[in-house]
């Protein structure tokens, strides 16, 4: 179980709680289990499983006021998600740092973090466990007065307060006979910078600890096990509930500034205070034999003494062991009045004057010696203990060369083996010597030296190996001087009387299992999160790998983003959030490590200053939009249509009659999560987005013909922003009366969302802030939760699913990270690599750090032959054996566990035309495998599509240029046609501009592009307002102002009329007017500026190539060379959603065709064609032309295939369908066609004069996906 410093914990029949620093330990009430009770107090009660919403009640939602556009989701703004089961690590450059969910696995390779204490049976069971969840030093409490107060160490020297049993051994029973020791691995590992979020469950939920000790708080904090792994299982499960593992410690520490120190004990093993390095030694320490025994013990005589009933007998005498301890110590068993030790023989029959075992030191407590001499003067005993120290024939030595190391613990084994003839086992003991002090020093304490002895009987019987644990204070550190602990045996080497190991004492042995070094200085370990872990290790064979699910280091978030629901609300004042959250938005990581002062570039004198967040917060809105995972739901979308900007959802069920039984097993309950996707304006136009809400009271209609399920949305509910955000302030005190009213109330079988739910239905009646008891937030809790919250702006359809813990997501943001930098490494480089998780890189430019991704966007300039040095493009392409057609993706899965898994993707047309040419990726930070699997698609599109690069020098016009800029490139080199140049004349009063050059082909309908210059907002600028909206009315900075900074500088108009320009001398018409009479921008363009023509005619398909520009260099004052690569803006729909990837104009990826003679068999059916004739012809754009226009006389044909791509079996689908190929014969000439997308079945051909087409021909071929020709018009063929 989990517990914070003053939190009772249950292990065994026994809760355990911190009291005044130290462990306490209470029995349990008879009838307590491990698993819960079926009824509390008598009443029953069920376990609420967090994916079930079946018990929630319905929740009263409240009609939104109208929205203003500035409220209303119209973008990415409010994408609400669901943390990913996920650290938000921080990522560091130079200290070890992370930001994102994270498993943290910590394995010791070696023992020296770890040491292996032994405790008594009884003793572990009364162990207790700790998870202090709260991030401030533990309260001071007043001392019990039934506990003595202690002396201050200041007082006494440092021997006087160590050497006790208490101190030395505090985990040992003297009176218990019977040796058992029981042996726990204890570690405290570093997981990170803090502050951290804290651990999570196997579902990424926040586990939220407490300190409550109240009655019925007992059990809340075990949740927290849910996260700590021991070689890979968790201590407690999270689906079943149950506990792997009953015996185990555990204590968090968060990482603050202020953090208290980690909970201490008198049982040294079980407190997790003091560091340790842990030497295991497993060495065997032989007994003397009789000669040197003799030597170190010496010869004992026979006397005469007063017999009991008269006269006198022999008895044997033998030197005494004095023992001493500190003043005011109860005399312990085993040691007589007089302060001797009770000593017999180890054998009533001595051999040649000893026992076969030597003396029997009948106790268990040890003993300490300052002095050489004893109290009554003599130097008897220590000569003998000197004596073992120089006799021994074999002795352990330890030197301690750290000088912060303050107490030495050691683990001294036995087997106390002692049988008598019948097999019977009988007590025995083990004595070992201890030598403590500096290695050059050989003189007592209480001689002005630094030595201290030690006598440490082991007093039983056993028949393993037992392993006690000692620990001892050391010297003071002395510059210079090393501090050493020696270890003898003292004992007898048993031999019969032929000289032979006795057969009564066989297995008898001793030995060091351990040393360890302790620094008993109390450390908080400020800035640092910590967890501490002491586990039972007879559950493991060796130490076992600690590995905790934790949300890691919590960063700065701009303040109107909720990182757990991933929503933007509003517009932005360019301000971060005061409290710091957990998030593993890629773009919100990158801020925090190029302005963090302790890990950061911040701590080179680095800030916000020099970064351009207004470019980041639009990419950190890119990263949050949510797409479609490719994985399925348990039961199948339905179709659901909405009022636009509505919040009411009707699925329509009249046709398919499913009833409301399907749609309960679906999930639609109140408090489920549904997945919008696929989405559709009403002008049956896509939305690039999908998003999440929550369900609200969902009710179905049984009207026949009219069956219908209907629902209610909701913001999305998350428990840790919402603890955070709605607070109650009393004075100078604010606390999150949220989370701790969730914490004193939950009965411990609700999670934080069934609580949060709950408690919005019982308290919705109460009407405003002042009536709230809890705080002066609670309405507006309330209310911001039971508002509809509309899906997206003029959304009409769509697809509709619930999400379930049960199946994977079917949504999820664009890119998310979790990274654990454990290494200090370049800026730059790192920097450079955590941009690329969203396709970014970074440049400098103008005192500014930008980043630029790969994305979307519209084209911001035009370059032609007319602005570019000498009118010249140079172009490269790629070569055949870098074009890869496979990707191996690595990544770490969240689903299982975070191992390291690969995800393949594969071209399959690059592959039959290119071959097998693989490529390895590694995506930092991924956890997602569809995440990795986008990044692969992503990869190869770009490979496949984008591989030809323009240079080109270019005037002032090009310093508009950055890195990740769109252009457009009208090279008349590469044309038919000159359709680019420099405009000779602007009439912006007829909407009409004269080229420097006539066009002879009808472009009629065409598009022009025209540069429209237009300033752009500074970053500067946008800090200045940003700050003024912040310090006055907070309307913040719109995203549309935002992306003002990368204005585009160009604009398309659509061609209305060609004619010549007056004082013309006949020649081509150059004087093109344009349909958008009204359109403002056409008051920007001026005379001189460049144009480009488009004309998609199938017999020129002449237009503008996009480039997305890679780098700008001044070569000389005025004078710029850009670098580009040809852009395809299809992929990105093809990457998300898995739309159709289309081909740029200057890289075609080939369709596979064949030849004449090997055409496979045409699609069979009849054809629709309609002839067009007269002035209709004009304002038509063709497909393919058999004769250039002449006369009204002409004719051209639309044609229409439909019903041969309806008839197909199975159905053409855009799964098994790229397109079509059509030949297209007219008056003996073969025209081809070729028409993508499944769905592409119409096009237009001009034929010509009518009176000479007297016969036309239509074959039409379906090519699948890969663009190869299918071999029969099947589409499963």
């Amino acid at each position: 179980m989990i517990y914070n410093n003053t939190t009772p914990v249950r292990i065994g029949n026994r809760w355990h709680l911190t009291v005044n620093g130290e462990l306490v330990v209470v029995p349990v009430l008879e009838g307590r289990n491990i698993r819960p009770p079926e009824t509390v107090d008598g009443t029953p009660y069920t376990i609420v499983v967090e994916d079930s919403n079946s018990n929630l009640p319905e929740i009263p939602v409240q009609k939104p006021s109208d929205p203003s556009s500035g409220t209303l989701p119209d973008s990415q703004d409010n994408n609400n998600q669901r943390p990913e089961e996920e650290e938000n690590p921080i990522i560091g450059v130079e200290d070890s740092v992370s930001d994102t969910r994270e498993e943290v696995t910590t394995e010791t390779q070696n023992s020296e973090n770890f040491y292996v204490e032994p405790l008594d049976e009884e003793e572990l069971v009364e162990s207790p466990i700790v998870l202090t969840s709260s991030p401030d030093p533990a309260p001071r409490l007043k001392k019990p007065d039934n506990v003595p107060v202690a002396v201050s160490s200041e007082i006494k020297t440092w021997y006087e307060t160590s050497f006790t049993n208490t101190t030395v051994i505090p985990n040992v029973d003297p009176t218990n006979l019977i040796l058992e020791s029981v042996s726990v691995y204890k570690c405290i590992d570093l997981i990170s910078e803090g502050e951290i979020a804290g651990l999570c469950d196997a579902r990424g939920n926040l586990i939220q600890l407490t300190n409550e000790t109240a009655p019925g708080s007992l059990e809340k904090n075990e949740d927290g096990f849910r996260g700590i792994y021991l070689n890979d299982v968790p201590i407690k499960n999270t689906n079943s509930n149950t506990l792997n593992y009953a015996r185990a410690f555990a204590e968090i520490k968060y990482g603050t500034e202020n953090q208290g120190l980690l909970a201490d004990s008198a049982n040294r093993a079980l407190s997790l205070r003091a560091s340790s390095q842990t030497f295991n030694v497993g060495l065997h320490l032989p007994p003397l034999n009789r000669n040197n025994y003799e030597a170190v013990w010496g010869q004992p005589t026979q006397i005469k003494v007063p017999g009991l009933t008269g006269g006198q007998v022999t008895q044997w005498s033998y030197t005494k062991v004095p023992f001493q301890q500190a003043a005011g110590q109860t005399i312990p068993p085993g040691v007589k009045e007089n302060k001797w030790y009770d000593i017999d023989w180890q054998m009533d029959r001595p051999m040649g004057g000893y026992g076969l075992g030597g003396r029997r030191i009948q106790s268990n407590s040890p003993s300490f010696y300052l002095s050489s001499k004893g109290a009554d003067g003599s130097t008897e005993w220590y000569d003998v203990m000197s004596r073992a120290f120089e006799i021994a024939p074999v002795k352990y030595q330890h030197t301690i060369t750290n000088d912060n190391v303050t107490d030495i613990e050691v683990g001294l084994m036995a087997v106390a083996a002692f049988h008598d003839e019948e097999g019977n086992s009988h007590e025995t003991s083990i004595d070992f010597a201890i030598k403590i002090g500096y290695a050059d020093d050989n003189r007592m304490v209480g001689d002005g030296g630094s030595q201290v002895h030690i006598f440490a009987p082991i007093y039983g019987k056993s028949s393993d190996s037992y392993v006690r644990s000692y620990v001892f204070k050391l010297p003071l550190f002395e510059r210079g001087r090393d501090r050493q602990i020696t270890i003898v045996n003292m004992n007898l080497l048993p031999l019969d009387e032929h000289g032979a190991p006795s057969r009564w004492f066989q297995g008898r042995s001793a030995g060091v299992s351990y040393v360890s070094e302790l620094v008993t200085r109390n450390l908080s370990y400020p800035h640092s999160a910590i967890i501490g872990t002491i586990v039972d290790a007879r559950a493991f064979s060796q130490i076992p790998k600690r590995t905790f699910d934790l949300k890691l280091t919590k960063i700065k978030v701009p303040t109107n983003y909720n990182p757990d629901t991933r929503e933007y609300s509003g517009n932005w004042t360019g301000e971060f959030s005061i409290d710091k959250y957990w998030s593993n938005n890629p773009a919100w990581i990158f801020y925090d490590l190029v302005t963090n002062s302790r890990y950061g570039l911040g701590k080179y004198g680095f800030g916000e200053g020099i970064l351009d967040k207004w470019n980041l917060y639009a990419i950190g809105k890119y990263c949050d939009a949510l797409v479609e995972t490719g994985y399925r739901s348990q039961i199948p979308p339905s179709d659901f249509t909405i009022a636009p900007n509505g919040y009411r959802v009707t699925i329509d069920d009249s046709v398919a009659q499913r009833g409301a039984a399907f749609f309960q097993k679906a999930g639609f309950k109140t408090g489920a999560t549904a997945a919008f996707f696929k989405l559709k304006k009403s002008d049956d136009n896509k939305i690039d987005y999908a998003f999440r809400r929550r369900v609200a009271n969902p009710k179905y209609d049984e009207t026949s013909g009219a069956e219908k399920l209907t629902f209610d949305l909701l913001r999305e509910l998350s428990p840790e922003y919402v603890f955070r955000k709605y607070k109650k302030t009393s004075g100078d005190v604010t606390t999150e009366w949220l989370r701790e009213k969730f914490k004193t109330e939950n009965n411990g079988n609700l999670s934080a969302y069934e609580w949060l739910h709950n408690y919005i239905v019982q308290n919705y009646d109460i009407k405003d802030n002042e009536n709230f008891e809890d705080g002066d937030s609670g309405r507006d809790f309330i209310d911001d939760y039971t508002v509809g919250f509309p899906v997206y702006r003029d959304i009409t359809q769509g697809k509709v699913a619930i999400e379930s813990d049960k199946t994977q997501p079917l949504l999820e943001p664009r890119f998310s990270t979790n990274v654990y930098l454990d290494r200090e490494q370049d800026a730059y480089n790192a920097l450079n690599d955590l941009a690329a998780v969203f396709r970014g890189m970074l440049y400098w430019n103008n005192g500014f750090v930008f980043v630029s991704n790969d994305q979307i966007r519209e084209a911001v300039l035009l370059f032609t032959n007319a602005n570019v040095k000498d009118g010249i493009f140079n172009y490269a392409g790629t070569a055949k054996t870098t074009r890869f057609t496979t990707v191996l993706v690595r990544y770490n899965d969240e689903r299982d566990s975070f191992k390291p898994k690969v995800e393949y993707v594969e071209d399959a047309a690059g592959v039959r035309k290119f071959g097998h040419l693989e490529k390895k990726l590694i995506a930092l930070g991924c956890t997602s495998r569809s995440q990795a699997h986008r990044l692969g698609k992503w990869f190869l599109f770009t490979n496949q599509t984008e591989n030809d690069l323009i240079q080109f020098s270019s005037g002032a016009e090009a310093s508009y240029l950055r890195p990740g800029d769109v252009i457009k490139v009208q090279d008349k080199l590469k044309n038919t046609r000159r359709y680019g140049g420099r405009l000779i004349d602007v009439d912006h009063a007829s909407s009409a501009v004269t080229l420097d050059q006539g066009v002879a082909e009808d472009v009629v309908g065409q598009k022009i592009t025209l540069l429209t210059p237009k300033s752009s907002k500074k970053i500067k600028q946008l800090n200045k307002e940003g700050v003024q909206s912040a310090l006055g009315d907070r309307k913040g900075i719109s995203q549309a102002e935002i992306d003002k900074t990368r204005a585009p500088q160009i604009k398309q108009f659509t061609v209305e009329s060609v004619s010549v320009n007056e004082g013309a001398e006949g020649g081509p018409s150059n004087k093109i007017t344009i349909e958008e009479k009204e359109d403002e921008d056409f008051g920007l363009v001026q005379k001189g500026t460049v144009w480009s023509l488009q004309n998609t005619n199938v017999s020129f398909q002449i237009e503008e190539i996009e480039y997305r520009v890679l780098s700008v260099m001044e070569e000389s004052p005025g004078d710029f060379q850009v670098n580009a690569l040809i852009y395809n803006r299809s992929k990105f729909g093809a990457v998300d959603s898995s739309d159709n990837l289309t081909d740029t104009q200057a890289s075609q990826p080939e369709i596979t065709l064949i030849t004449d003679s090997d055409r496979p068999k045409a699609l069979a059916g009849n054809i629709s064609t309609e002839n067009i004739t007269g002035k209709a012809i004009e304002s038509l754009v063709y497909n393919v032309s058999f004769a250039e226009r002449t006369s009204e006389s002409d004719l051209a044909v639309f044609v229409n295939f439909d019903n041969l791509r309806a008839e197909a079996q199975p159905a053409v689908s855009a799964q098994n369908t790229g397109g079509y190929l059509v030949d297209v014969y007219a008056g003996g000439e073969k025209k081809t066609i070729i028409l993508r997308g499944h769905d592409n079945t119409n096009f237009y051909v001009f034929l010509g004069d009518k009176y000479e087409q007297t016969q036309v021909e239509y074959f039409i071929y379906r090519f699948d996906t890969d663009y190869v020709l299918q071999a029969t018009g099947a589409p499963d063929e």
